[in-house]
C-alpha cells in the first residue's frame, strides 16, 4: 500500500470515529434532555407515587421544611396567591408566573444541552400552602453509572462499527480501484498493459474510468512512437552500416597513396602533413569499421563462429598494421610473445576488432617518441594479453563510469571521453566471454588486459578420453 493511500485509509477512519464521536455526543445530549423532559411531566401528571405523598402530606398540614428529591427532580410547594415559598429556601421561576397570570395551569422550560436544570409547574389550586408545585431536574438517567457504562460501551461499538463501514464501503472500494489504475499507469507503454487493464471493473466511477481512457490513448501513442523510432532508427543502422562498408575501398586506397607519398616526401613540411593526414584516415577507416560492427550488433547480424586458432596469430596481424601507423608518428610497437602456442577457441573477426580498436587508441593517444607494448602471457588454462602505452591514460571519468566486471551494454553517449570504439571492446567481450580490465600505469599511460580460456590444439584428445 503506497503511502498516499495509507493516508486515505487512515484520514476515512479518522473521519468516520470523529464523526461517530460527535453524534453520539449529540444524540446523548437531545436523549438526555428529552428524559429530563419526560421526568418533569411524568411528575406534573402525578405518576410518580413520591409527589403524590409529598401533595398529600402538604393537604395534611405538614409540608415539607427542604426541597425533596425523587429520582433525579426535586419537588418545591409554593403558595400560587403571592408565589411564597412554603418549601424553606425555594425560589419559583420568574419566566413562568406570567404563563400563570394567562392562565396556564402547566409548563416546562427545558435546559439545554444535557437537560440538567429542566424546569416545570404544575397550578392545583389558587391559593393554599400546597396550590403550586415546581419540578426542577437535577439529574438525569444518563448520570446513573449502570447506565453511563452502557451508553460508553455502545458508543464504542458503533464506532467501531461506523469505522469498519466506512473502510468496507467507501475506502475499500475506491483503494481497490485507485490500485488498479496506479498498476496500469506503471505498465502504460508495455506488452502488459492490455493484461492489466483487461479485467478493470470502473463502471461508475467516472474519474477513475477517465484517468484509465487517458492511459489507454497514452498506451496507444506511446507504442506507435516506439515502433516509429524503431523503424528509424534501424533505417538509420542500416545506412550507417552499409556507408561504413562502401568507404571502406576508397579509404584503404587513400591509406596506400599517403604511404606511398610519405615515404617519397623530400621536406619537413610535407612529411608532418602528410602523417597527420594518415593518422586521421586511419582514424576514420576505425571509426567506420566500429559503426558498422555497432550497426551489425544491435541488428543482430553478427554470429558467433568460433574457431580453435593460436592467439600468436591474431595478434601479429594487428600489430604489424599499427606498427606502421605507429612508424610514422615515432611510436614504437613492441611485443612480448611467448614461444609455445597459445591455443584458443574464438571468433577470429570479433577478436581482431577488439585488437584493432585496442592498438589504435594506444598509437593515436601515444606520445611522439613512446612505445606500445604487446605481451601475451599463459597460466592455468586461461591467456593474459596486455597493451600498454605511455600515453595519457583513461580519464577518471571513463574509469568511473565503467564496471569492467560486469559489461554492460555502454551505449556510446553514456561514456564521457570514451568515444565509440571503448563501448564496443567492452560489448564483444562480453559476446566472447572475455574479462577486460582498464587501468592506468602508476608511471603514466592506459593498462588494457585481456584474459580468458586457452584450449586444447586442434585434433588433440581430451585428456582421459582414451
Amino acid at each position: 500500500m503506497l503511502r498516499g493511500t495509507r493516508r486515505l485509509v487512515l484520514r476515512i477512519v479518522l473521519a468516520s470515529v470523529l464523526f461517530s464521536m460527535v453524534g453520539l455526543a449529540i444524540g446523548g445530549a437531545i436523549a438526555s434532555t428529552l428524559m429530563s423532559n419526560f421526568l418533569v411531566l411524568n411528575a406534573q401528571n402525578l405518576n410518580l407515587p413520591q409527589v403524590r405523598k409529598v401533595i398529600a402530606a402538604c393537604r395534611q398540614g405538614a409540608p415539607p421544611t427542604e426541597p425533596v428529591r425523587l429520582r433525579g427532580v426535586t419537588v418545591e410547594l409554593f403558595n400560587a396567591a403571592d408565589f411564597s415559598a412554603t418549601t424553606e429556601g425555594a425560589i419559583f421561576r420568574e419566566s413562568f408566573k406570567p404563563r400563570i397570570a394567562a392562565g396556564k395551569r402547566r409548563g416546562v422550560r427545558v435546559a439545554w444541552p444535557l437537560g440538567i436544570g429542566t424546569q416545570g409547574y404544575q397550578l392545583r389550586a389558587q391559593n393554599g400552602p400546597c396550590s403550586l408545585v415546581q419540578l426542577t431536574v437535577v439529574a438525569t438517567p444518563l448520570q446513573r453509572p449502570a447506565v453511563l457504562n452502557a451508553f460508553m460501551w455502545l458508543g464504542l461499538f458503533a464506532v467501531i462499527t461506523s469505522a469498519a463501514g466506512a473502510y468496507l464501503i467507501a475506502a475499500r472500494p475506491l483503494l481497490r480501484r485507485v490500485a488498479q489504475t496506479a498498476t496500469a499507469a506503471e505498465t502504460v507503454g508495455s506488452d502488459d498493459f492490455a493484461n492489466t487493464t483487461a479485467s478493470f471493473a470502473l463502471k461508475d466511477w467516472d474519474d477513475l474510468e477517465a484517468i484509465l481512457g487517458n492511459l489507454k490513448r497514452a498506451d496507444s501513442r506511446i507504442k506507435k512512437d516506439a515502433q516509429l523510432l524503431k523503424v528509424r532508427a534501424d533505417e538509420i543502422e542500416a545506412l550507417l552500416g552499409s556507408v561504413a562498408h562502401d568507404l571502406k575501398t576508397p579509404l584503404a586506397t587513400m591509406q596506400l597513396q599517403l604511404q606511398r607519398a610519405l615515404q617519397s616526401a623530400e621536406n619537413q613540411d610535407t612529411t608532418e602533413g602528410l602523417r597527420n593526414s594518415l593518422a586521421e584516415v586511419q582514424y576514420a577507416a576505425s571509426l567506420l569499421e566500429n559503426l558498422e560492427t555497432t550497426a551489425r550488433l544491435r541488428n543482430d547480424m553478427m554470429p558467433l563462429a568460433r574457431n580453435t586458432i593460436d592467439l600468436r596469430h591474431l595478434i601479429e596481424p594487428s600489430v604489424t598494421r599499427f606498427s606502421l601507423l605507429g612508424m610514422h608518428q615515432s611510436i614504437e610497437v613492441n611485443t612480448d610473445l611467448p614461444e609455445t602456442p597459445a591455443w584458443v577457441s574464438t571468433d577470429e573477426i570479433l577478436f581482431t576488432r577488439i585488437l584493432n580498436n585496442v592498438l589504435h587508441n594506444a598509437v593515436r593517444h601515444g606520445t611522439q617518441g613512446g612505445h606500445v607494448a604487446v605481451v601475451l602471457t599463459q597460466s592455468e588454462g586461461a591467456f593474459h594479453l596486455t597493451i600498454s602505452d605511455d600515453g595519457p591514460g583513461f580519464p577518471d571519468a571513463v574509469l568511473a563510469r565503467i564496471d569492467t566486471k560486469s559489461l554492460p551494454q555502454i551505449a556510446p553517449s553514456r561514456i564521457v571521453g570514451g568515444g565509440i570504439g571503448l563501448p564496443i571492446v567492452l560489448q564483444l567481450c562480453d559476446r566472447l566471454d572475455l574479462s577486460i580490465d582498464l587501468a592506468n600505469a602508476p608511471a603514466g599511460g592506459a593498462v588494457v588486459t585481456l584474459t580468458g580460456p586457452t584450449t586444447l590444439p586442434p585434433n588433440d584428445p581430451v585428456p582421459g578420453s582414451a
